[in-house]
């Protein structure tokens, strides 16, 4: 992320934010570079331009490119300036009236732009922009709140990522503007509060300076590769072979059972087990199909010549009178 602007400077905008659920990669070795925070510089002198906050550094792996967060602007007295543009862009600082100090733009796809700063008794510094949200502007002798980040859960944990420093709160006892998602909280004037540094590792932006203090230091990116490993990607079944069905049971209910299925190594799937069937009738009452009626030794006598009941089952057949041994 972005350093503070000093001097009720504007928060740094936050570190461009890449998120790619599905990024194809062929083995081999990648290039894989942490981009620093910015710093939140004051030079002991009043509107100068190395007061401030300078931009964090890219991060990258491969092709992808998060541009640093831009540095929040500083008190700019009777010159009108922007904060820096970065992954999301830094917030603007206070100014005399007649002039104006607004925040700076974003990258597109990776952030949102910072806030202005306000003029006058006012004085008050815009929050710088986040993954997730712009910075908000400063109003009277309250800082802009640091834009949202966003959450994600790729390191096995939800953690927000990317917001924006809040601004500082007027060059007398004002309101700081807050800060989310590892960004700074800015300061106030009287230095009861001073610019915060961001949270390493998240590329939030650094607080807004107090009066005569630096903003806080922008957080240092982070890139995380996750990937799944040989035998750790669950295949879902997606085509099956099966036995015979099995007997068409009283209840109207007839299974069977899987053989095999597709692809080797899957678990689960849909699989059609049992399916609705017709039973043959239980003319004699003994609990069982006369289909399958047996005798006392277990021998089917269904179709016996001494079983002459007609036991199909076909819809429309004839039932005589049954004679089991």
């Amino acid at each position: 992320g972005g350093g503070g602007g000093a001097d009720i400077g504007g928060g740094g905008g936050a570190g461009g934010l890449i998120y790619n659920n599905s990024y194809a990669v062929a083995a081999g070795n990648y290039p894989i570079v942490v981009g620093l925070g910015g710093i939140g510089n004051w030079t002991g002198g009043r509107d100068n331009d190395l007061n401030r906050g300078t931009n964090g550094g890219n991060s990258s792996f491969d092709s992808l490119t998060a541009i640093g967060g831009g540095g929040g602007s500083y008190y700019s007295g009777s010159v009108s300036i922007i904060a820096n543009s970065g992954g999301s862009g830094g917030g603007g600082g206070s100014f005399e009236p007649g002039y104006s100090n607004f925040g700076g733009a974003e990258t597109a796809g990776q952030g949102y732009p910072g806030g202005n700063g306000i003029e006058g008794s006012g004085y008050s510094a815009g929050g710088g922009g986040g993954a997730g949200g712009a910075g908000t502007n400063a109003t009277y002798q309250t800082g802009g709140t640091g834009g949202v980040g966003l959450n994600y859960s790729i390191s096995g944990s939800s953690i927000c990522y990317a917001g924006g420093g809040g601004g500082d709160g007027s060059n007398n006892s004002g309101t700081r503007g807050l800060a989310t998602c590892g960004g700074g909280n800015g300061g106030t004037g009287d230095a009861l509060f001073i610019g915060e540094n961001a949270t390493n590792n998240t590329g939030g932006g650094g607080g807004g300076g107090a009066q005569f203090l630096a903003g806080g230091n922008g957080g240092s990116g982070i890139v995380i590769v996750r990937y799944l490993t040989p035998g750790s990607q669950s295949l879902t079944c997606t085509s099956f072979t099966y036995s015979d069905w099995g007997i068409c049971a009283p209840e109207g209910q007839q299974t069977r059972t899987v053989l095999t299925s597709l692809p080797s190594g899957c678990t689960g799937g849909s699989p059609v087990l049992s399916q609705s069937c017709v039973p043959n009738p239980d003319i004699d009452g003994d609990g069982i199909p006369n289909a399958i009626d047996r005798d006392s030794s277990g021998v089917d006598q269904s179709n016996s010549a001494s079983n002459n009941f007609n036991d199909t089952g076909v819809s429309g057949a004839t039932y005589g009178t049954i004679t089991d041994k």
